[in-house]
Protein backbone atom coordinates (compact mmCIF):
# COMPACT_ATOMS: atom_id res chain seq x y z
CA UNK A 1 0.00 0.00 0.00
CA UNK A 2 1.61 3.13 -1.07
CA UNK A 3 0.14 6.63 0.40
CA UNK A 4 -0.62 9.39 -1.04
CA UNK A 5 1.61 11.81 0.63
CA UNK A 6 4.75 9.26 -0.16
CA UNK A 7 3.17 9.76 -4.26
CA UNK A 8 3.41 13.47 -4.28
CA UNK A 9 6.09 14.26 -1.57
CA UNK A 10 8.71 14.20 -4.72
CA UNK A 11 7.00 17.06 -5.93
CA UNK A 12 6.59 19.46 -2.65
CA UNK A 13 3.32 18.35 -2.12
CA UNK A 14 2.72 18.12 1.61
CA UNK A 15 -1.34 16.71 2.74
CA UNK A 16 -3.43 16.96 5.99
CA UNK A 17 -2.46 14.22 7.73
CA UNK A 18 -5.81 12.12 6.92
CA UNK A 19 -5.50 12.96 3.41
CA UNK A 20 -2.01 11.94 2.92
CA UNK A 21 -2.35 8.36 4.71
CA UNK A 22 -5.19 7.46 2.20
CA UNK A 23 -3.92 4.36 0.20
CA UNK A 24 -3.82 4.97 -3.70
CA UNK A 25 -5.74 2.42 -5.14
CA UNK A 26 -5.71 3.46 -8.88
CA UNK A 27 -3.87 7.06 -11.02
CA UNK A 28 -5.16 7.38 -14.18
CA UNK A 29 -4.40 10.13 -16.57
CA UNK A 30 -6.23 12.13 -19.44
CA UNK A 31 -3.62 13.10 -21.61
CA UNK A 32 -5.85 15.19 -23.87
CA UNK A 33 -7.65 16.93 -21.16
CA UNK A 34 -4.92 16.96 -19.14
CA UNK A 35 -7.04 15.73 -15.77
CA UNK A 36 -5.31 13.23 -13.23
CA UNK A 37 -8.17 10.74 -11.75
CA UNK A 38 -6.80 9.31 -8.72
CA UNK A 39 -8.27 6.75 -6.44
CA UNK A 40 -7.85 6.52 -2.85
CA UNK A 41 -8.82 4.69 0.35
CA UNK A 42 -9.02 5.40 3.68
CA UNK A 43 -10.23 3.93 7.03
CA UNK A 44 -12.27 6.85 7.86
CA UNK A 45 -14.49 9.38 6.10
CA UNK A 46 -12.55 12.38 4.60
CA UNK A 47 -13.69 16.00 4.60
CA UNK A 48 -14.30 17.49 1.56
CA UNK A 49 -12.17 20.80 2.43
CA UNK A 50 -9.44 18.42 2.69
CA UNK A 51 -9.71 16.54 -0.60
CA UNK A 52 -10.78 19.44 -2.01
CA UNK A 53 -7.52 21.21 -0.65
CA UNK A 54 -5.43 18.16 -1.73
CA UNK A 55 -6.40 18.14 -5.47
CA UNK A 56 -5.43 22.30 -5.36
CA UNK A 57 -2.04 21.50 -4.29
CA UNK A 58 -1.55 18.55 -6.84
CA UNK A 59 -2.57 20.41 -9.36
CA UNK A 60 -0.51 23.23 -8.62
CA UNK A 61 2.82 21.03 -8.29
CA UNK A 62 5.13 21.01 -11.93
CA UNK A 63 3.83 17.22 -12.67
CA UNK A 64 1.67 19.21 -15.55
CA UNK A 65 -1.98 18.22 -15.21
CA UNK A 66 -4.40 21.65 -15.26
CA UNK A 67 -6.47 19.53 -13.27
CA UNK A 68 -6.71 16.45 -10.12
CA UNK A 69 -10.07 15.01 -9.07
CA UNK A 70 -9.35 12.56 -5.73
CA UNK A 71 -12.07 10.01 -5.85
CA UNK A 72 -12.37 8.48 -2.06
CA UNK A 73 -13.93 5.08 -0.81
CA UNK A 74 -14.59 4.19 2.38
CA UNK A 75 -15.79 0.67 3.96
CA UNK A 76 -19.60 0.62 4.22
CA UNK A 77 -20.01 0.93 8.18
CA UNK A 78 -18.26 4.05 7.89
CA UNK A 79 -20.76 5.71 6.34
CA UNK A 80 -23.72 7.69 8.24
CA UNK A 81 -26.07 10.47 7.89
CA UNK A 82 -23.88 12.88 9.25
CA UNK A 83 -21.13 12.97 6.18
CA UNK A 84 -24.81 14.13 4.09
CA UNK A 85 -23.24 17.81 4.10
CA UNK A 86 -19.78 16.38 3.04
CA UNK A 87 -21.74 14.88 0.05
CA UNK A 88 -23.28 17.70 -0.81
CA UNK A 89 -20.09 19.67 -1.07
CA UNK A 90 -18.82 17.15 -3.56
CA UNK A 91 -21.85 17.09 -5.25
CA UNK A 92 -21.55 21.33 -5.55
CA UNK A 93 -18.20 20.75 -6.93
CA UNK A 94 -19.01 18.25 -9.77
CA UNK A 95 -21.96 19.73 -10.70
CA UNK A 96 -22.55 23.36 -10.03
CA UNK A 97 -25.96 23.25 -11.59
CA UNK A 98 -27.36 20.89 -8.63
CA UNK A 99 -26.34 24.24 -6.57
CA UNK A 100 -29.32 25.22 -4.42
CA UNK A 101 -31.37 22.08 -4.83
CA UNK A 102 -29.69 20.62 -1.47
CA UNK A 103 -30.45 23.78 0.52
CA UNK A 104 -31.66 22.45 3.84
CA UNK A 105 -32.77 19.03 2.73
CA UNK A 106 -32.97 16.01 4.94
CA UNK A 107 -31.41 12.62 4.86
CA UNK A 108 -32.19 9.38 6.07
CA UNK A 109 -30.81 6.23 6.06
CA UNK A 110 -32.98 3.09 5.65
CA UNK A 111 -31.17 0.11 6.09
CA UNK A 112 -27.51 -0.38 5.23
CA UNK A 113 -27.60 0.84 1.84
CA UNK A 114 -30.01 3.20 1.45
CA UNK A 115 -30.19 6.81 1.52
CA UNK A 116 -33.38 8.61 1.34
CA UNK A 117 -33.17 12.66 0.75
CA UNK A 118 -36.12 15.12 1.32
CA UNK A 119 -35.66 17.91 -0.45
CA UNK A 120 -36.71 21.30 1.03
CA UNK A 121 -36.98 23.56 -2.71
CA UNK A 122 -37.77 20.82 -5.09
CA UNK A 123 -35.33 19.62 -7.98
CA UNK A 124 -35.96 16.06 -8.53
CA UNK A 125 -36.57 16.52 -12.00
CA UNK A 126 -33.09 17.91 -12.13
CA UNK A 127 -31.57 15.10 -9.84
CA UNK A 128 -33.45 12.96 -11.67
CA UNK A 129 -32.01 14.29 -15.40
CA UNK A 130 -28.39 14.22 -13.93
CA UNK A 131 -29.15 10.37 -12.69
CA UNK A 132 -28.76 11.32 -8.96
CA UNK A 133 -31.94 9.09 -8.08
Amino acid sequence: MIKLSEVFSPYGVTFDSSVGDAAVNNIRINREKRILNIDVHSATLLSRAAIFEAQQQIAQADIGVEKVVIHPHFPPETFDVGYFDELVAALKADTPSLNGTLNDAEPELIGEDRLNVVLAHGGLMLLEGKEFD
